[in-house]
């Protein structure tokens, strides 16, 4: 929940996303799962000027960010106490179905689809 909009920045509300992701290792190991993987987000590193890399400090500004980093660290330490492998794996700008309407790439589908052109900026933004 809270991915986008003005959830992004609901503390309690990503207060809950952290919850929720404890409880989904709680249930990987229940239903007899030998490994725990969870998605990363950009938020987690705030605005970033470079390239990513393994060794990027995390620097987040949305609540979103510290949920997410928190979320990682935390699945990691009980995933580990409860026997699990672990893996928060990168993964930055995924789109498809359900995605937010609003991001560069699912806009330009929709208007395309209802035979309008597009437009976009000079593309220097870190993200879309």
């Amino acid at each position: 929940m809270g991915s986008s909009g003005i959830g992004r920045n609901d503390m309690y509300l990503q207060n809950k996303n952290v919850k929720y992701a404890l409880d989904a290792v709680g249930v990987a190991k229940r239903f007899g799962y030998k490994k725990f993987i969870g998605a990363r987000s950009q938020a987690e590193y705030g605005r970033f000027g470079g390239k990513l890399r393994p060794d990027t400090q995390t620097f987040p500004e949305m609540r979103y960010g510290y949920a997410k980093l928190c979320a990682g660290q935390m699945t990691r330490e009980y995933a580990h106490q409860i026997g699990l492998e672990h893996n928060w794996v990168r993964i930055l700008s995924v789109y498809g179905p359900n995605d937010y309407a609003q991001s560069m790439v699912m806009s330009a589908i929709n208007k395309l689809q209802n035979g309008k052109i597009p437009q976009f900026t000079k593309g220097g933004q870190m993200w879309d």
